[in-house]
């Protein structure tokens, strides 16, 4: 890699005299042919004799033509060394050039490269700035020079570095002030400031001198259970130039140490065929040094004929751990059956193997701090027959939490393979896989009782619904109180337009559809093409269907819940008054309607379902409707009566003044872990406040209070402190945008690892705030639509800014009540990238995104 010392100084610009001119004024976008330096030019280690000057601000240590690469990257795949005093897309403005002296005698020549008179960006009318980069025989030495010239910068966006051979190496000013920083870690692409005039940068290179610093060799792979090729690498060792490498070899640390023959670089590669120990001897003149060593091991296979498998019992976690140096013991080419995509096989690997002691349901969490990881559970030896039991694949650090469940059985073997696409090869991750769980719930939905009750039509003044069809509407709502549905435990729920109060999906159990989660906003579809209990259609789990069926709040009628009465006995009344029927409606002159009210009860945990008039549409959709209560995974369907027909598909039906109620077994759930007694939250002045309140502590590290945007994917946010006694807990998460949804869930650690959960709360959208869902297609030609899921009918503002900042189109479309898609035509706007901004009627704002206009 390379290796710099960094000076910034004030100096003095000297054009060039009688240079070679390589591009003239009026010249964009040029590359220079090969150009020879006039001397060995020392950069990186390695000398170099030719070089290509770029009009955009570069020269290129090579003889090939890579063209004039507009586009500023120093930290990208190039792999030729690039000297980059400012890196642009510019054009040689009037009456300059780019040019090239060489002065000086041997061995202390100087090539002079000078960009004079250049238009600061492309599109720039006059000449903005004129610099020099400077190329030292003998020392390697390279500076830049500068001096302003008239004219404004125009839209720009620079780098200022240097670049070595290999991607990734390199050095980026974080600015072009008076004492910049260089990093290695960080490219620097926005540079729009000139350097100040006669302003000076140097490089300077490393050289070694003394003993260098040795570090400690590194082996990847490390283990193996037949012969492999293992690569040696350096950690912490000294990378001067002048240093020279020898690494060898040892059957033992005591030696006999043997030279390896050819391997004389700072990495090399081995063939293993015993245990053996490397090293590497590093000089600098007469100075040596031996780094520690590291051991290549060969193993005896276990399991499954696998090599390297690591026994765990369950619950397990492993944090901060890699499978960097693990080895490739598991390919495509080896499984029997694929586990999500045998892609996901092509890196190096580690296997978990557990043999669980009882039969039940595991929750495996998975991240990862590299990019395109898997974790892929097998039941049996995944090498011979088995069988995938569950998965996640494809996975980034920007993925967060991923979680699948598995079914095991006691007393059969299963194997957790974290792997990788091919590229990249290794990588960190997190895992946690909870021990089986084995418990029923007393409160099932098999336990309800239905029957018949008295009929209500109650008449108050609530909340009013948005009219959008086929929806979850945009936000879900506080019931008021604690209530238990199905053995579970909740205190907010979702309101369907087409007739049920839905809660929220169980982990690993997506409740709309068939791979969606009770979400705000999301399609619920209205085909009903089975009977309940069903997975998969629109009949939606974890759910009060009162009943389910394809009535159309857009054309009319009024949706309204609020909760009645006072506490303990509180009731939560979700009212569809005059709702049309969909193709049956108003809209087709017919005029069917449908009227009824569903009913929930603090303490008793009993619910109501009581209609007024369900009407039939034989013409649409089969007139199906499904009244009844639906489980989480779509198992158990509880009708109304006795009969499991007279309510479902595919009887048609109709009903007036009728009323069911559902009698539950339980008068309150433990749904929550055992130290947890209540979790709940408010959303108050756009902050979000969490409770969570233990009945009993004990041996808990911390608890972790977790976030997501889309209750799938968690990520902590915060750590409390346990008290170890019962305790009441609140949080607040001010760190929240309006508009915008959050799922939160509480999770207890235990010394001995295991995690618990409760159950995951929604909050967000307040009254004046909008939910902006999509922006599509993007990248865009002429028009986009952007979908906004609003609580009351409100103004927005929404801006697009270019990559300067400058606002290049506004508007202001007012939003409706609901969801609404709206579109946005753009044809007058150039190719490129773009901000698109979208704040409130009181100038908050909601979110921003990026846009990509192309002709």
């Amino acid at each position: 890699q390379i290796n710099y010392n960094f000076t910034a100084v004030g100096s003095a610009f000297t054009a060039n005299s009688a240079p070679t001119v390589v591009h003239a004024a009026g010249v964009d976008d040029a590359l220079s042919a090969t150009i020879l330096i006039g001397f060995n030019f020392p950069f990186g280690c390695v000398n170099y004799t030719e070089m290509r000057i770029s009009s955009n601000g570069w020269v290129g240590l090579t003889n090939t033509n890579p063209g004039s690469m507009t586009g500023n990257n120093l930290s990208g795949a190039n792999t030729f060394p690039i000297i980059a005093p400012l890196w642009d897309d510019l054009a040689v403005g009037t009456g300059g050039s780019v040019n090239y002296r060489v002065t000086g005698a041997a061995p202390n020549r100087i090539m002079t490269i000078e960009w004079l008179n250049m238009e600061w960006y492309y599109s720039g009318t006059a000449p903005a700035i004129s610099f020099q980069a400077k190329l030292y025989e003998t020392s390697g030495r390279i500076e830049f020079v500068y001096r302003q010239e008239a004219a404004a910068v125009t839209p720009a966006s620079a780098s200022i570095g240097i670049k070595g051979a290999i991607a990734g190496d390199y050095y980026s000013l974080n600015n072009s002030g008076a004492a910049p920083t260089p990093s290695k870690l960080v490219e620097t692409t926005t540079i729009t400031t000139k350097p100040a005039n006669g302003q000076l940068y140097r490089w300077d290179p490393v050289t070694c001198s003394g003993a260098p610093t040795a570090g400690s060799a590194v082996a990847t792979p490390s283990l193996r259970c037949a012969s492999y090729t293992t690569t040696l690498s350096l950690s912490g060792a000294s990378s001067s130039c002048g240093i020279t490498y020898q690494w060898q070899s040892a059957p033992a640390a005591a030696g006999p140490w043997t030279n390896i023959a050819g391997a004389t670089s700072n990495t090399a590669t081995a063939n293993v065929t015993a245990n053996t120990l490397y090293r590497c001897i590093l000089s600098c003149g007469a100075s040596t040094a031996a780094s520690a060593p590291a051991t290549a091991s060969l193993i005896a296979s276990t399991a499954c004929g696998l090599c390297g498998l690591t026994p765990i019992t369950l619950p397990y976690t492993a944090n901060g751990v890699t499978t960097c140096g693990a080895g490739n013991d598991l390919t495509a080419a080896m499984v029997t059956n694929a586990c999500g995509s045998t892609s996901y096989l092509g890196g190096e690997d580690v296997i978990y193997t557990f043999t669980p002691t009882v039969t039940g349901l595991v929750t495996i969490t998975f991240s990862t701090s590299g990019s395109s990881a898997g974790a892929m559970l097998y039941s049996g030896c995944p090498n011979s027959g088995g069988t995938c039991a569950g998965n996640v694949t494809g996975i980034s650090s920007f993925s967060g939490l991923q979680t699948f469940c598995a079914n095991v059985t006691a007393g059969q073997p299963y194997f957790l393979v974290i792997d990788s696409w091919p590229s990249p090869t290794c990588n960190g991750y997190n895992v946690t896989i909870s021990a089986p769980n084995t418990s029923g719930s007393a409160c099932s939905l098999s336990t309800y009782t239905g029957g018949s009750t008295a009929y209500t039509f109650e008449t108050f003044v609530g909340t009013n619904a948005p009219q959008t069809d086929d929806v979850l509407f945009n936000s879900a709502v506080n019931l008021g109180f604690n209530f238990c549905f199905g053995g579970n435990q909740y205190s907010t729920a979702y309101i369907a337009s087409n007739g049920a109060i839905v809660f929220n999906g169980v982990a690993c159990f997506p409740n709309i559809q068939t791979t969606t989660y009770a979400a705000p906003g999301v399609s619920t579809g209205y085909v009903i093409s089975a009977a309940a209990p069903v997975n998969g259609t629109s009949i939606p789990r974890n759910a009060i269907l009162g009943p389910w069926h394809d009535i159309d709040p857009s054309l009319g009628g009024l949706i309204e819940y609020a909760t009645l009465g006072t506490a303990p006995n509180r009731r939560f009344v979700v009212s569809y008054d005059q709702i049309p029927m969909y193709s049956c409606g108003v809209a087709a002159g017919a005029a069917q309607f449908f009227s009824g009210q569903i009913k929930i009860y603090e303490t008793s945990g009993n619910i109501e379902v009581h209609i007024r008039n369900k009407q039939l549409c034989s013409s649409w959709n089969g007139g199906y409707a499904v009244m009844g209560l639906h489980n989480f995974d779509g198992t158990i369907y509880r009708p109304p009566t006795a009969s499991m027909v007279n309510h479902n598909y595919p009887t048609q039906w109709t009903m007036t003044n009728t009323g069911f109620r559902w009698t539950s077994p339980c008068a309150s759930c433990a749904v929550l872990p055992i130290e947890f007694k209540k979790f709940y939250g408010e959303r108050i002045e756009r902050v979000n406040k969490l409770y969570w309140e233990t009945a009993m502590e004990e041996d808990i590290l911390h608890f972790s209070v977790e976030r997501s945007n889309d209750a799938e994917n968690f990520k902590e946010i915060a750590k409390v402190e346990p008290k170890n006694l019962p305790s009441l807990y609140t949080y607040d998460d001010d760190d929240t945008k309006p508009g915008s949804m959050y799922y939160y869930r509480i999770t207890s650690i235990e010394k001995n690892g295991e995690r618990k959960h409760t159950n995951v709360i929604p909050l967000g959208s307040n009254l004046n705030e909008v939910l902006v869902s999509g922006i599509y297609p993007n990248p865009v030609e002429d028009d986009f639509v952007m979908s906004v899921d609003a609580r009351s009918s409100t103004e927005l503002q929404v801006r697009i800014y270019d990559v300067v900042g400058k606002m290049v189109k506004e508007f202001k479309p007012t939003m409706p009540i609901g969801v609404n898609q709206i579109k946005f035509s753009v044809p007058e706007l150039p190719a490129g990238s773009y901000m698109l901004e979208v704040r409130s009627s009181d100038d908050q704002i909601i979110t921003q995104h990026k846009l990509v206009k192309v002709d």
